[in-house]
């Protein structure tokens, strides 16, 4: 379950315990952000809801930035255009 999943993820990669990560993890699947690639869409204002300890909020931020795919290149669509070798 993404509820499980995400436990897991504060457990086993951030190093939380895991009476905290339960709550966490619960606080954070109730508001939507039930998989590992939406920790990186919590608005800042929005952790300090979640009653997070400080340390464990950076381990979290940290982990989740880690997982978060690459930003996108404009102009890296694959038509080949602005790539052509003239200059």
């Amino acid at each position: 379950t993404p509820l499980s999943a995400m436990v897991h993820f504060l457990v086993d990669r951030c190093e939380i315990n895991e009476e905290d990560a339960a709550q966490y993890a619960a606080a954070l699947c109730t508001d939507g952000y039930d998989t590992l690639a939406s920790l990186c869409d919590v608005e800042e204002s929005d952790w300090d809801g979640y009653k997070i300890k400080k340390g464990h909020l950076k381990r979290i931020k940290r982990r989740g930035a880690s997982m978060a795919p690459p930003p996108e290149v404009e102009g890296s669509d694959g038509d080949g255009e602005g790539s052509d070798g003239e200059g």
